[in-house]
């Protein structure tokens, strides 16, 4: 059986006669070159997954207001389909009419891959707070564009950032943890992750892992 972290392999460990612990693959658009990035004047934060309880949206606006009552200068942008939970979704739209108006939070919908580059390029962090993730691939795509990383300790989330820079996780429900986290970084100059995409690139680019593919088809074949 086929694994992409620690934590999905001791998950299925008991009940497979097999496992293989290979990494989900980052595409490679999230590899390109970056044009040299203008030193912007303002802070922005991504956060990427689908508008559901379980990416916890809501919650997360909660701390963009105490962020805001701060007087910290920011845009958080909310990046994602809607979920088929109409409550949810219509209680996070809601709640952050009031943000855009006053310019401090977005949402901007569904982006391609393409569009989900050019979006990491231009801002400085990533916030992602999900309460389980067997790997966490968004975390990893943000930080192959070298964004500054805020997460939940969960899943498969502290193998992909282990020795990462700029990368800061907390206890699933660390709320306050997280927003003095994130003020102290935007108040420090809300520096971006440089180095982190080597990193990533060196585990999970898409050549990398269709090596390790191979190497398990083969060891596969050769048994039988």
């Amino acid at each position: 059986m086929f694994c992409n972290s620690a934590y999905t392999e001791q998950l299925v460990r008991a009940r497979a006669r097999r496992t293989w612990h290979v990494a989900n693959a980052v595409r490679e658009a999230f590899f390109a070159p970056a044009a040299p990035p203008a030193r912007p004047t303002r802070c922005t934060i991504v956060n990427l997954g689908v508008i559901a309880p379980r990416k916890r949206q809501l919650e997360l606006l909660e701390v963009v207001h105490e962020l805001r009552q701060q007087g910290l200068d920011f845009e958080f942008q909310f990046v994602g389909d809607v979920s088929p939970d109409k409550n949810y979704v219509s209680a996070f739209r809601e709640k952050i009419k009031p943000m855009e108006r006053e310019g401090y939070a977005r949402y901007l919908g569904l982006k391609t891959g393409s569009e989900l580059v050019h979006l990491f390029d231009g801002a400085a962090g990533m916030v992602h707070f999900s309460p389980a993730e067997s790997f966490g691939l968004a975390v990893a795509e943000g930080l192959a564009r070298e964004l500054k990383v805020f997460g939940a300790r969960v899943g498969g989330v502290p193998e992909i950032t282990a020795g990462v820079p700029e990368v800061e996780l907390f206890n699933v429900d660390d709320w306050r943890g997280l927003t003095s986290a994130i003020t102290a970084w935007i108040k420090r100059g809300f520096p971006r992750a440089h180095g982190a995409g080597k990193v990533i690139r060196a585990r999970c680019h898409p050549k990398l892992i269709a090596g390790q593919h191979v190497e398990i088809y083969r060891e596969i074949l050769g048994r039988s």
